[in-house]
């Protein structure tokens, strides 16, 4: 009967260091939230687009990289920014399309997020 409850006592001590750890890991990882602008300017009959990204959350540096569509989906990089420590990203000379994929991963602390505009 001994030898049972120290077992169950090793279970239990493991099992809150496992809690503990993820509890832990998960205080530093914010949520990342994006505010995104935009403004258009037509040229020779043809807009073009600039966009502004305000990152909340989450700890610089980011990666920022916009798509005409879903990766999963064939989308295409159009532009990118990395290792960037700004809370806001500037793109200009955007050549309108439908809709910009935007995604914005936090460097350090593995997360992500992606959202996208209608221009």
């Amino acid at each position: 009967m001994v030898n049972l409850s120290i077992k169950i006592k090793k279970i239990l001590v493991i099992f809150v260091l496992l809690v503990c750890g993820v509890l832990l890991n998960n205080v530093h990882a914010q949520n990342i939230r994006l505010k995104v602008s935009k403004d258009s300017t037509l040229i020779d009959g043809k807009y073009i687009y600039s966009i502004d990204i305000k990152i909340k959350g989450g700890n610089p540096p980011y990666n920022v990289e916009l798509y005409n569509n879903l990766l999963r989906e064939g989308g295409k990089l159009i532009a990118k920014e990395e290792n960037v420590s700004l809370s806001v990203v500037h793109f200009s000379n955007l050549d309108a399309c439908k809709t910009l994929y935007i995604s914005v991963e936090c460097i350090n602390q593995k997360q992500g997020v992606t959202t996208l505009i209608k221009l």
